[in-house]
């Protein structure tokens, strides 16, 4: 496991007002959060002051999983997640063109399987 990660004195716009406060990362995930009184042992200590933390964004319509009619979106699923994260969104709703005909499940299966072990953020599938 990586070492934990404080984030010491952003301002917390999740909360109302947006009071200034600290962030534990710890295993990957947020660990705890308001005014934290030191770091664990071994953390990296980042100074957010005068900076904002913000949740993780939501990308409600990414065109990422597929082909749509005679054209391919730029990115797939690996590429546009990797940038996706990069831009603080942990989140894709992913459109996944179904053909004329086609059911559902193996359009479902289709993009399943094409994104394979590529998926970098939490990512849900809409397939139309």
């Amino acid at each position: 496991m990586a070492d934990p990660v404080l984030i010491r004195g952003a301002r917390l716009a999740d909360v109302p007002g947006a009071p200034r406060g600290d962030i534990l990362v710890a295993d990957g995930r947020i660990a705890a959060r308001g005014a934290l009184p030191s770091p664990p042992p071994g953390a990296e200590v980042i100074d957010a002051d005068g900076l904002v933390a913000l949740p993780g964004g939501i990308d409600v319509l990414a065109h990422l999983a597929g082909p749509s009619g005679a054209s391919a979106p730029a990115d797939d699923l690996g590429s546009g997640t990797v940038a996706a994260a990069r831009g603080g969104t942990t989140t894709v709703v992913a459109l996944a063109p179904q053909a004329a005909l086609e059911p559902v499940r193996q359009t479902f299966d289709e993009a399943v399987r094409r994104t394979a072990g590529s998926v970098f953020v939490d990512w849900l599938l809409v397939v139309g």
